[in-house]
């Protein structure tokens, strides 16, 4: 087994002479990290560097296409030369071009049969050299075992000679260019170990000792906020405490890193610019004697010296001057002031205040929070940071919200935040301090929204099952002004809906309640004085006080002003009827010229209805005689029944002559009804 031994100290060599490459290049630490809750990091490496150097920066295969997207080279007085990293199938790549392939490194057989014709030189009992022919294995009986060894086979100058592979000392390769692609290749099954990691080198070029730094974002776990607030037992200041939930999922540790939180949604891309792509293109056929296939002119742009000026432009916008603008925004320090916490009062002195006062920074679109120190978490830790921890102005309402419950209103707070930055989203878990001691129990979740600086929020976390709230509700139409003209009304038409709420308090609590009423387009609330109602998206918020076991009413009337054009001659007996109805004393013009075309419309009605009369007696039979032919096909031609079915068929012929002649006068009727009801309509003027 002397080849295996021999094979694997190449092997070991090979290794060793990779190792000792790689040592010329160097890993950057992690020094600041930046989550977001877009669910993306930001992430900064720094560390000195000397010279013309390599950066190597190992990540994971799927974060290669958000670090081609976003990495920035941070080199204040260097350059950067290029970066460069493995292709996503890289084993594959190093095998392409080479005389053998991953399996024939296999074994020292296997690699021996690829490279047939190579010149190889032998060690052993018998010294050959010459071009390898073929490794054929053989078994031989040793005792009763059956033992297989195999025989090289090399054709030299002085013809074919053999060697048991098992008792060669040392075969080599003579050709410099083979061994360094079989060395290369086994660099590469080395690498390849680590199949979901890739190296990124960033090749820098400079002089003398610099700080280098490298910055990227790549997906990751967004960051969730999670608060709690005590309720004092009076009073309108709570305390809140906000704490921040991140996780390292990046696959290395994070070693007394730098951390700052954003709460913000910037648009976010993914582009897969680590796969390969290959353009398809027209298959240009063979041309012939006379054949020309001109290129199809696409006009022309701009004049040549335009187009260079706005290539220099381009080339000369940014360059080291925005690496350094990028690192002076990323890396700058916070000008906001520590939050001062303010002293707790007795009720809180239990709760555990932060260590340090986090530092937040508004800014156009999102809200930074930067820790204090350095923090530490190991891959795949999660961590609590408390980001916030101040006093809030808290009022304690109670919020009826119909399409929650029906008949109970929620117990909310008005959160107002008066602190210096916006607070992101985040479960609420509220506490009350009540009873002797002042004992803290939990009383509920909410789910407090984004709360900006300076903004108020409502936020709910309870039923409140005491206080009882119902609801009566109705609609009409009240008819204003009416103008009438050339057969068209002009109405204007006032809709009122009334909702009455009544609300019982509970015996020894008072209630100060927010009756949210919903909004519909186009109508106006009228009733309580709309100054006194707040206004969301589509609900007032009207405020009612309910003293302790006592009832008190809330009517909340919304109107709705539109005109209404009426084509007077198309309207039926009811639709005037109930125009009538809503008629006030305030409008007897109107009220008589719809009452004397109320009258019209019901002599035309009275002929219409003759003449409806008149056709289902036609139409039954019409019916009825399809019935007597069929019988009388079925009947002797000179039998009793067959004369009878004649004879009523006759009679019959004689009522169908008289309807007509009838429908014939009722139409007549009728159009001089209508023609006297467009006159009268045409006649009126109001």
């Amino acid at each position: 087994m002397k080849i295996v031994a021999h094979t694997a100290l190449a092997l070991a060599l090979l290794t060793s002479t990779s190792a000792m490459a790689a040592d010329a290049s160097k890993n950057l630490p992690l020094k600041r990290v930046i989550l977001s809750t877009s669910g993306l990091g930001h992430f900064e490496h720094e560390g000195p560097v000397s010279g013309n150097s390599t950066v190597d920066l190992p990540v994971r295969l799927d974060q290669v296409d958000d670090i081609l997207k976003s990495l920035v080279v941070l080199d204040a007085t260097g350059r950067v030369s290029n970066v460069t990293l493995p292709g996503r199938e890289p084993l594959q790549q190093a095998f392409r071009d080479l005389p053998f392939t991953e399996t024939d490194l296999s074994s020292p057989v296997a690699l021996l049969n690829a490279l047939q014709g190579a010149e190889v030189k032998i060690d052993g009992s018998s010294k050959i050299a010459g071009r390898l022919l073929r490794v054929v294995a053989e078994d031989s009986r040793m005792g009763e075992e059956t033992v297989t060894r195999h025989r090289v086979s090399v054709m030299t100058d002085s013809g074919l000679q053999q060697a048991v592979l098992e008792n060669i000392d040392n075969i080599q390769f003579t050709s410099e260019k083979l061994r360094t692609q079989i060395r290369e290749a086994l660099d590469a099954m080395m690498d390849a170990r680590t199949r979901d990691m890739r190296t990124l080198s960033v090749n820098l070029r400079g002089d003398g000792k610099r700080n280098v730094g490298l910055a990227y974002v790549v997906e990751t776990p967004l960051w969730k906020s999670a608060y709690r607030m005590v309720l004092p037992p009076a009073g309108k200041e709570s305390l809140v405490q906000g704490w921040a939930v991140v996780e390292n999922m990046t696959g290395g540790d994070w070693n007394d890193v730098e951390m700052t939180l954003i709460s913000g949604n910037p648009v976010t891309y993914r582009q897969p610019l680590y796969t390969s792509y290959y353009v398809s293109r027209p298959e240009l056929p063979v041309s012939v004697l006379g054949r020309i296939m001109p290129r199809k002119d696409a006009g022309a742009v701009g004049m040549a010296e335009d187009m260079e000026m706005m290539d220099m432009s381009s080339e000369s916008y940014g360059g080291g001057s925005m690496l350094k603008s990028l690192r002076r925004m990323d890396m700058a320090e916070s000008i906001m002031p520590q939050m001062a916490m303010a002293p707790a009062s007795a009720n809180f002195s239990s709760i555990a205040t932060a260590n340090k006062a986090t530092e937040s920074t508004e800014a156009a679109t999102q809200v930074l929070f930067r820790f204090p120190g350095t923090i530490s978490l190991k891959a795949g830790y999660s961590m609590m940071l408390p980001f916030v921890s101040r006093k809030m102005p808290a009022e304690r309402l109670w919020l009826y919200q119909p399409d929650v419950n029906a008949d109970h209103p929620l117990a909310a707070l008005r959160l107002k935040n008066d602190g210096d930055s916006s607070l992101p989203s985040g479960i609420l878990t509220l506490y009350e301090q009540s009873g002797k001691g002042n004992a803290t129990t939990f009383v509920g979740d909410a789910d407090m929204p984004i709360l900006a600086k300076g903004e108020e929020r409502m936020v709910s976390f309870a039923l409140d099952s005491k206080t009882t709230i119902l609801r009566d509700s109705r609609q009409d139409s009240l008819t204003g002004d009416i103008r009438i003209s050339g057969g068209v009304a002009q109405i204007a038409i006032t809709s009122r809906a009334e909702t009455t709420y009544t609300v019982k308090a509970p015996e020894g609590e008072d209630r100060a309640i927010l009756i949210e009423h919903p909004k519909r387009s186009g109508w106006n609330l009228v009733a309580p004085d709309p100054k006194s109602a707040e206004v969301t998206d589509g609900f007032y918020r009207i405020p009612l006080k309910a003293p302790a076991g006592k009832s008190v009413n809330l009517k909340v009337v919304l109107e709705k002003p539109e005109m209404r054009s009426l084509q007077l001659l198309n309207l039926s007996s009811s639709d005037i009827s109930t125009y009538l109805a809503s008629f006030g004393k305030e409008s007897p013009k109107a009220r008589k010229a719809f009452e004397t075309m109320a009258s019209l419309r019901r002599d035309v009605d009275a002929v219409d209805a003759e003449i409806r009369a008149l056709s289902n007696e036609r139409d039954g039979i019409t019916r009825d005689q399809e019935r007597l032919r069929d019988n009388l096909e079925s009947v002797p031609e000179d039998s009793d029944l067959a004369r009878r079915y004649l004879a009523t068929m006759d009679s019959q012929e004689t009522r169908l002559e008289t309807i007509a002649k009838a429908i014939t006068e009722q139409e007549k009727a009728k159009a001089k009804a209508v023609a006297k009801l467009k006159a009268a309509i045409m006649d009126m003027s109001i």
